[in-house]
């Protein structure tokens, strides 16, 4: 079966655990090689501390097409991926997990969003259903997003994923310092094609993240794509002043009517919660903003390349049509 002429860029974060990675990428690039005339596959280090580096400068030698980004320090996954997008090159962008994305799978994503779609998300088929406050809230928020947000967030969506070079680069321009690049394409307005995918778990699964954690990255998306919270709070503000304001003038109105030992002070007491309540959801919401803006002001790049290597033998560059030797 003859290859592909597509390029395709696989970007792969990896961290403290070589046991498993040289096997996976060994594998993918078996993959890459019998399915595409072009590809590279970018191994990137996020500060690893186990010897995970020279395993990977010894696959350099052995394979071709593989490129090794090592980061000055662990940055997090997001910014060791965002650090191998932003050097690919290909015209098909795929981010894969060394411990849980199956390989196989690439070549029909690829053509799925060869096929029209900006982007190919891997959504996890099954998984295990949050019940209680966790579920509820979970269903309250991508509805909020879908409603509201006009962002279309798939429930159990992954890093597995694929995008076009324009979706790619439409991604890249936003240059904000708080970026989650599993619900970017929603942002930028390219269609995100759902992909059902099981994981095939090459380590021990991990637990599955902390409401809190979840929470708290919920409420990050909200703050970085509405101004929804500022207008409720805003709202909350006012109506709970003019109903203190009546409360006021009603308390004033009635008091010759009321004994001396009645003059409510339980309604008061209630009337300074609910403010004091309302002031520090402001508050809150407000602070929120501030750190936000605080962050997104701050000049840092979100990673540092310490070392850029590639393999000695660069493939497929003789077979290219887009490179010539002369020019008339």
């Amino acid at each position: 079966m003859p290859r592909s002429d597509a390029f395709v860029s696989v970007v792969t974060p990896i961290r403290d655990r070589m046991d498993y990675a040289a096997g996976f990428i060994r594998e993918v690039h078996a993959m890459l090689e019998r399915t595409y005339a072009n590809f590279e596959l970018i191994l990137v280090d996020d500060g690893s501390t186990d010897g995970t580096g020279e395993g990977l400068r010894k696959l350099l030698k052995e394979l071709d097409g593989l490129r090794l980004l090592r980061l000055s320090r662990p940055f997090g996954r997001e910014a060791t991926i965002l650090a191998g997008l932003e050097s690919s090159i290909g015209d098909y962008i795929v981010i894969m997990l060394p411990e849980s994305d199956p390989v196989e799978l690439v070549p029909a994503m690829v053509e799925r969003c060869r096929l029209g779609s900006g982007v190919v998300v891997g959504v996890e088929e099954n998984p295990a259903r949050q019940k209680g406050l966790a579920g509820f809230v979970s269903r309250c928020f991508h509805w909020y997003c879908r409603k509201q947000l006009h962002l279309n967030l798939h429930p159990g969506s992954r890093f597995f994923r694929v995008f076009s070079r324009s979706a790619l680069n439409a991604i890249l321009q936003i240059q904000d310092r708080v970026r989650n690049l599993r619900y970017l394409s929603g942002v930028v307005g390219f269609d995100a094609d759902p992909f059902p995918y099981r994981p095939q778990w090459r380590v021990d699964r991990p637990p599955r993240r902390r409401f809190t954690r979840a929470l708290s990255e919920g409420i990050g998306i909200i703050l970085a794509n509405t101004r929804h919270p500022l207008r409720f709070v805003t709202d909350l503000g006012l109506a709970a002043s003019v109903i203190n304001l009546g409360c006021s003038i009603y308390s004033i109105a009635t008091a010759g009517t009321r004994a001396v030992g009645d003059r409510g002070w339980s309604v008061l007491s209630l009337q300074l919660g609910i403010m004091f309540l309302v002031l520090f959801v402001v508050l809150a919401v407000l602070a929120e903003y501030v750190g936000l803006v605080l962050w997104e002001t701050r000049s840092r790049p979100a990673y540092f390349v310490a070392r850029e290597e590639q393999s000695n033998l660069v493939q497929g560059l003789v077979q290219r049509r887009n490179v010539v030797n002369e020019s008339r």
